[in-house]
């Protein structure tokens, strides 16, 4: 029996294959999961790649903000996302993220 695809609107972190890019849409789960992830930068309208996945099924090992992070896969599960880049004009793209010069 085929499971249908994810729809746009119902993706997860869990869904990127290697090298798919993702924009961060929410976070469910319970709280302390969410402040913890919040907290390390995966908030609504961060960009984030898929690298791999450690072996054996392992955790999923992303790139956010410039770092990499390994994700287990049952809270990859509550990161609901959007495939793709941001656009140009999105939010985003108006943060300066070059490092401050004395």
């Amino acid at each position: 029996m085929k499971h249908p695809l994810p729809d746009q609107q119902h993706l997860t972190l869990a869904d990127l294959k290697a090298g798919e890019t993702g924009i961060i849409r929410r976070i469910e789960g319970d709280d302390t999961a969410r402040k913890r992830l919040m907290s390390m930068g995966f908030v609504s309208g961060k960009t984030i790649t898929m690298e791999t996945h450690a072996p054996w099924g392992g955790p999923g090992i992303y790139s956010i903000l410039g770092y990499r992070i390994c994700v287990p896969n049952n809270q990859a599960k509550n990161i609901i996302i959007t495939k793709g880049h941001p656009s140009p004009n999105h939010p985003a793209h108006s943060l300066n993220t070059s490092p401050v010069q004395d």
